[in-house]
């Protein structure tokens, strides 16, 4: 008896292991679409970054070539 106990306890726990291992394989395929959302969200972010720079260095040299002719 104490043998189909421990049988049924270990396929208890491998049911059990599964079930976890599901689980976490959907909480790594959130995550990693989250992390793919964050990337786009960078570049989109570092694009705009870049146009303000541009600007600003635009403006800087604006007034520099007025501060020569002036």
């Amino acid at each position: 008896m104490a043998f189909l106990s421990d049988v049924a306890t270990t396929l208890k726990n491998v049911v059990l292991m599964q079930s976890n291992i599901e689980r976490l394989e959907r909480v790594v395929e959130r995550q990693d679409r989250d992390i793919a959302g964050l990337r786009d969200a960078m570049a989109l972010m570092n694009e705009r970054i870049v146009r303000i720079e541009t600007k600003f260095e635009v403006y800087e040299r604006m007034a520099e070539q007025r501060r020569i002719e002036g």
